[in-house]
């Protein structure tokens, strides 16, 4: 008997008949290939994971929270101020807290800032934090003179 290669076969000699195409293999197939997964030792996966080095994954960099925190500080303690609503001002525990929920979502969503924009974004923080303060402590100032005493 030959098979469609030409070459003379016997029925039953061959443990893996030949390839059929492209598409899902058959059952035989793969019934072949897990039995001489098992002569061998182990499994075909196995065997090519130790032939191709991995590349060592480099490790998270530490995550500095610490700005973060203080702009979410500065932020609550200028609502509380302008507001006065005491309530809003946040401990650093607190602060903390949402800071780092904040980062591991960005971390989660894979949300990744370049360098242009994130360089826009610092120097309109640094902005906020050095002149934000200012601004609402002469906004506070004009609001107590434009009341008229009340003694």
């Amino acid at each position: 008997m030959t098979d469609d290669t030409g070459l003379n076969a016997v029925e039953g000699d061959d443990p893996v008949p030949p390839r059929r195409g492209r598409g899902r293999p058959s059952n035989a197939e793969r019934a072949a290939r897990e039995s001489a997964k098992a002569e061998a030792g182990g499994t075909v996966h196995n065997l090519f994971e130790s032939a191709i080095p991995k590349a060592p994954r480099s490790p998270k960099p530490k995550k500095n929270l610490d700005a973060i925190k203080s702009s979410i500080m500065m932020l609550h303690a200028m609502i509380a101020l302008k507001a006065s609503i005491p309530e809003m001002v946040l401990s650093e525990d607190e602060a903390h807290l949402l800071a780092e929920a904040g980062s591991n979502l960005l971390d989660y969503y894979q949300i990744k800032i370049d360098g242009k924009t994130g360089a826009i974004y610092a120097f309109l923080y640094a902005i906020a934090l050095v002149y934000g303060p200012r601004a609402f402590a002469v906004m506070i100032r004009t609001d107590k003179k434009s009341q008229p005493d009340a003694t």
